[in-house]
């Protein structure tokens, strides 16, 4: 189950790995991503997704905040 208040998706909800790499909507870099993250541990590949994720979040919001100035 997801913590109270974080936007994580319910496993059940979230798309398989086979629904990315098949889906041709999808970019080439996040099936690029999705192949490697599937070699690794789960644990160590989860964390690492929450890492970029913290990462982009926050380069999204520079963004936002320079652009509104």
């Amino acid at each position: 189950m997801s913590p109270a208040g974080s936007n994580i998706i319910e496993p059940k909800l979230a798309p398989t790995p086979d629904d990315i790499l098949e889906d041709p909507t999808r970019s080439h870099w996040i099936k690029a991503a999705v192949q490697e993250l599937m070699n690794r541990d789960p644990l160590d590949a989860f964390n690492d997704a929450v890492e970029l994720r913290n990462v982009m979040e926050r380069r999204f919001g520079e963004a936002v905040e320079s652009h509104d100035t």
